[in-house]
């Protein structure tokens, strides 16, 4: 894992490692969603598709900084 909160949550208590991996998969599936998105929408959101599916492969544990 290179994920710091998720180490850290692991490190200090239960219920935090808990709250972790409710985040992560929270992002995983929003990830996912964004990744099936029609082409108009993305372009809306000023996204390109291959930055979609980019978002989409990345790991359930690479949160983003707002997250950690």
């Amino acid at each position: 894992m290179t994920n710091t909160a998720i180490k850290t949550a692991i490190s200090t208590r239960p219920s935090n490692v808990l709250t972790a991996l409710v985040r992560a998969h929270q992002v995983s599936r929003q990830r996912r969603a964004l990744s099936q998105l029609p082409d108009d929408i993305l372009k809306d959101l000023g996204i390109t598709r291959l930055e979609a599916n980019a978002e989409a492969r990345r790991w359930f544990w690479d949160l983003p900084r707002t997250m950690r």
